[in-house]
């Protein structure tokens, strides 16, 4: 009888558990997809005019809050727009794009349907070594070698610098780092030069938010790591893409990410407008 009701009490505890785990589960596959995430697409107010496809691979700066599911919402919530956008990601925390080049499951996607675009999205230091620098230019041509074959164009995402102030400028790092204008000019140059070398358009997500960090301090769009994006990192990020993919102005947009306010979201659909 004891050994019958300490099983009952362990069977409660861990229906108890999976009660607080699964909602939790269910919560983080909403907003970070890591691996190969399913289609998403956006719906259109009016009369679909066209259809893009667009294909996003890189690391934790994709996966974080979901940027390729955000880009649909926010095409979806845009009355004016006439664009339909179906996107997908394939990710790998901390990965470098010679890594995912190499694993396969990027040229697999790649080569599994059509594609408008293919954004590529590197990790985020790979600017502060020679080494790796070589090793992304080459990574970088074979990819569009593969996208320009599946009839595909390819796109740089210019990702951000790690958050002034933050531990990333003291020791151990301060060599690498030197301070965030030092920083924020070599990722500009050696963003653009990739963009030239395999003749692909940049999308400056990085330089706005450098925008943001010179006019509104009070707007957080480094996690506490001082890497990571908030949701209105990703969301400054999405917007650009958005941009760019529809030609459309942003400042209709409905789509507002949980914790970022009204006054924010205006000042970002200016300065996104302004690019």
């Amino acid at each position: 009888m004891r050994g019958f009701i300490r099983i009952a009490i362990i069977l409660v505890a861990l229906v108890l558990a999976l009660r607080w785990v699964i909602p939790r589960v269910a919560l983080l596959s909403l907003s970070s997809v890591e691996g190969i995430s399913p289609t998403y697409s956006s719906s259109t107010g009016s009369a679909s005019t066209r259809k893009l496809r667009v294909l996003f691979i890189g690391d934790s700066y994709i996966y974080e809050n979901n940027l390729a599911k955000m880009v649909t919402d926010i095409a979806s919530s845009d009355p004016g727009n006439t664009t339909q956008i179906d996107t997908q990601s394939v990710t790998r925390g901390g990965a470098h794009l010679s890594e995912l080049l190499e694993t396969g499951d990027a040229i697999s996607v790649i080569n599994s349907q059509h594609w408008d675009y293919v954004v590529l999205q590197e990790q985020s230091t790979w600017y502060w070594d020679e080494e790796q620098v070589t090793k992304t230019f080459d990574a970088e041509k074979s990819f569009a070698r593969a996208i320009r074959a599946a009839g595909a164009t390819p796109v740089i995402y210019l990702t951000w610098i790690r958050e002034p102030g933050s531990k990333w400028y003291q020791p151990p790092y301060v060599e690498e780092t030197v301070d965030p204008q030092h920083m924020q000019t070599l990722l500009d140059n050696a963003s653009i030069l990739l963009g030239t070398s395999i003749n692909a358009p940049v999308v400056a997500a990085g330089d706005a938010w450098g925008e943001v960090l010179k006019n509104d301090a009070s707007l957080s769009l480094y996690q506490s790591d001082g890497s990571h994006p908030t949701p209105a990192g990703t969301y400054l990020v999405a917007l650009m893409f958005y941009r760019f993919l529809t030609h459309n102005g942003v400042n209709e947009v409905g789509y507002q990410p949980d914790g970022v306010s009204s006054a924010d979201n205006a000042y970002l659909h200016r300065l996104v407008d302004g690019y």
